[in-house]
């Protein structure tokens, strides 16, 4: 093992995705030696049965049988890269509204049935969160002597082969740069563009596959391996394009001791849209540097990852920020769920911020829970919700079943924008329920009207979603997802819009 001082080294040369046959720019966090060849071993691959929302063959669900290790040559030496994770708001459960205890994700550990879940690995056994995950699309350089190769780890089977130059040493560089099958990229950096990565010392055989464990549970890896798994299971329908995920910390004083406005301690997807137009997003993810500021690490938190990114993916669809969306929503009438919140799941809000910051949670809550099935829990604060149950048996949602505003019109709940989502589109299958690249692209559509505004939002979203020639058959499931969680702006019309 190197020491600290190894901890900052740059190597120059490359470009971002490492094509070119040399190191690419990266900051390096950790440098091991991985010690003797660690034999592949076809259960690390377990998690890889999963159902998604995509058709093709790399989102569809396949055997186990067929996502063993990759066939090598005599020459070919395989390698299949696991991420070293940790996450606090991981193995969440909840008792539903039918009495079922019931928790996200695939990556807690638990088995989950029938059969659609994994055991995991958890580091040393115990309940710290720490575990591996089979690495989606990382970006390598592979090096021995003077020779030099990039490589993509497949998303699907979390594997690469290459031919070097025989059995040995060698020096592996796991990127946090992770490419999928549609030509997208999520590009975890520093803040000034350098990629962080983690250098693996290992003994290679030829002919033989070997798996890398990288990350040690920090809080980095935790945040690389989370987005790369997201962008596999589901992008909302874009295609080739990129999102610059990174580190920030907004609150307390810069450097210099001068007080920092910019936004608090938050992380964000919407505060630089420069680039939009050009295929590329920006998010920040707040991690706790400073003194004075909020000790909770969202790199921690695969949720506020998963909702951010979600916002990412929608404004790379529709290429601008949504119009109008104002949190400064106050109601006198309101004495049980509070107004004006902005961003709180519970509290009363124009439709604007609802549809946003719902769409934002169903993203997560798709990508952390299992589509084919009609329950799901999503992660907020820690706190853990049903995606699919309101708390009143009654249509209407928490807006017409709880919240006391005399005034429903043009107003909503963000969970029960999230719960209307979950809705329209799980239990999934696609010749009973639309593709949420429909809805998002409906939503996009919406967004691009001059005529969306904070109170209309439900009513513009759904004209598009119905116009789609390719959701037309779905127009009653709207209906029905809208009825059931209060989003439409009242179900009797009476505001007259």
């Amino acid at each position: 093992v190197y020491g600290a001082n190894i901890l900052e080294s740059r190597y120059a040369g490359g470009d971002l995705f490492g094509r070119a046959t040399v190191e690419a720019d990266v900051r390096v966090l950790r440098v091991t030696d991985g010690g003797k060849f660690q034999k592949h071993k076809s259960k690390y691959l377990a998690e890889m049965n999963l159902p998604d929302y995509s058709v093709d063959v790399v989102g569809a669900p396949q055997s186990l049988s067929t996502l063993n290790a990759p066939a090598l040559g005599p020459d070919d030496i395989g390698i299949c890269v696991k991420w070293q994770v940790g996450y606090d708001d991981a193995g969440k459960t909840i008792v539903n509204g039918a009495g079922n205890t019931i928790s996200e994700d695939y990556w807690t550990g638990i088995k989950k049935s029938p059969g659609n879940g994994f055991l995991q690995n958890k580091a040393g056994g115990d309940d710290s969160g720490n575990f591996t995950v089979t690495a989606r699309g990382p970006r390598l350089t592979i090096r021995q002597g003077d020779f030099i190769q990039g490589k993509t780890v497949d998303a699907k089977t979390g594997c690469t082969t290459f031919t070097g130059t025989g059995s040995g040493e060698y020096e592996i560089t796991v990127q946090t740069v992770h490419l999928d099958h549609r030509g997208n990229a999520i590009f975890y950096h520093d803040g000034e563009g350098v990629p962080y990565a983690f250098k693996e010392i290992v003994q290679l055989k030829k002919g033989k596959t070997a798996t890398l464990f990288v990350g040690d549970f920090s809080p980095t890896a935790s945040a690389a391996a989370a987005a790369g798994f997201m962008m596999y299971r589901t992008t909302f329908g874009v295609t080739g394009k990129t999102i610059e995920l990174f580190n920030t910390n907004v609150c307390g004083e810069d450097g210099d001791g001068n007080p920092n406005s910019d936004g608090g301690a938050q992380s964000s997807a919407h505060f630089d849209s420069s680039e939009l137009t050009d295929g590329r997003a920006f998010v920040r993810i707040h991690e706790p540097s400073r003194p004075g500021c909020s000790q909770l690490d969202r790199r921690r938190m695969k949720f506020h990852i998963a909702h951010e990114i979600g916002h990412a993916w929608q404004t790379l669809k529709q290429e601008i920020f949504e119009p109008d969306a104002d949190s400064t929503l106050e109601d006198e009438t309101e004495s049980v769920c509070g107004t004006g919140g902005g961003y709180n799941i519970d509290t009363l809000e124009y439709s604007a911020i609802g549809a946003r910051e719902g769409l934002a949670h169903f993203y997560g809550a798709a990508v952390w829970n299992d589509p084919g099935s009609a329950t799901g829990v999503f992660s907020w604060w820690y706190q853990p919700y049903d995606v699919e149950f309101a708390d009143s048996a009654s249509d209407g949602g928490r807006l017409f079943n709880e919240c006391t505003t005399t005034d429903e019109c043009g107003k909503s709940t963000i969970l029960d924008w999230l719960r209307h989502y979950w809705d329209l589109h799980t239990p999934w299958d696609p010749a009973l329920k639309p593709n949420p690249d429909d809805t998002t692209e409906a939503y996009a559509n919406a967004m691009l009207d001059p005529e969306t505004t904070r109170e209309v939002y439900f009513e513009r979203i759904e004209d598009e979603f119905k116009t789609l020639a390719a959701t037309s058959p779905f127009a009653s499931e709207w209906d029905a997802a809208a009825v059931k969680n209060g989003t439409a702006t009242s179900p009797l019309d009476e505001c007259g819009m």
